[in-house]
């Protein structure tokens, strides 16, 4: 695989929902947030083992008015990614002493029963540059609405712990960009003259500028050097799309027996300005 001609070798790509919206996305102006990095890795240790971040049975069973427990496999490796992304921003920022400090409070990242749903829907989203999900993800293609993001159970909210696309319309941001790092966030339903309708566009009309999705299930493991590696290159001064290309080639240059097949490294894409 480390040797064959991937079109990613000639060009860095992006996608846009449409040419209209392209243009207002760059055009548009909006007030920057002053906090960097919010990030929710639910991580659920005590899930049986996993190596991806999807809910296939969960996809095609799972309804808001179901009686159906969804199962919460372990995603060991999304504490290594918000905790790796986070040292990415501080070593941008060349932060020690005092600094650091400041950059902590700028940057928020909630583990495991913090990272519920009700937080997500009651949390001050607007007021950060980036946005991360580490989490597990599931697309229903024939209803796109059903399609949702898997939290740690609350047992002091009303919540189903599943936020559905027709909650992320609901959901207020003003983010550069917003990371779904979980299964199938960029798969929905292909409607004649809306395009497709998934996960990734509800954050983008909730206010996401630029959104980071993915295609297929993805690897727990894999995913967490690709997003590493995406954040290093972006915040040195990449674009986006250059970026997840840079971390793209990573994968498959450091890890030739392990990530280098299209499958670990490909579902991810760029979709925005």
């Amino acid at each position: 695989y480390t040797s064959l001609p991937y079109l990613k070798n000639k060009f860095a790509i992006s996608y846009a929902y449409s040419a209209t919206l392209m243009i207002e996305t760059k055009t548009t102006t909006n007030e920057v947030p002053q906090n960097y990095y919010l990030a929710f890795a639910p991580v659920f240790p005590k899930g049986l083992p996993s190596n991806t971040r999807g809910m296939a049975f969960v996809k095609k069973n799972y309804s808001p008015d179901s009686t159906m427990e969804v199962p919460r496999t372990q995603l060991l490796s999304t504490r290594d990614e918000v905790l790796g992304i986070q040292r990415v921003f501080k070593k941008s920022f060349g932060a020690w002493g005092r600094f650091e400090d400041w950059l902590v409070g700028k940057t928020k990242i909630y583990f495991e029963n913090e990272a519920n749903e009700q937080r997500v829907k009651s949390g001050d989203l607007q007021k950060y540059r980036y946005v991360h999900f580490a989490t597990h993800g599931f697309a229903n293609e024939s209803t796109p609405e059903l399609s949702g993001l898997v939290f740690m159970p609350d047992s002091t909210s009303m919540e189903d712990d599943v936020l559905h696309l027709n909650e992320v319309y609901n959901l207020a941001l003003n983010a550069e960009l917003v990371a779904l790092s979980a299964c199938e966030t960029g798969v929905g339903k292909v409607a004649m003259g809306e395009g497709m309708i998934s996960l990734a566009r509800g954050f983008f009309y909730a206010g996401a500028r630029n959104l980071l999705v993915s295609q297929w299930q993805v690897n727990d493991q894999s995913t967490s050097q690709l997003m590493i590696k995406f954040y290093e290159e972006m915040l040195s001064g990449k674009s986006k799309a250059a970026s997840l290309n840079a971390a793209q080639n990573y994968l498959i240059r450091a890890y030739p027996n392990a990530y280098s097949a299209p499958f670990y490294w490909a579902p991810y894409v760029i979709i925005g300005q």
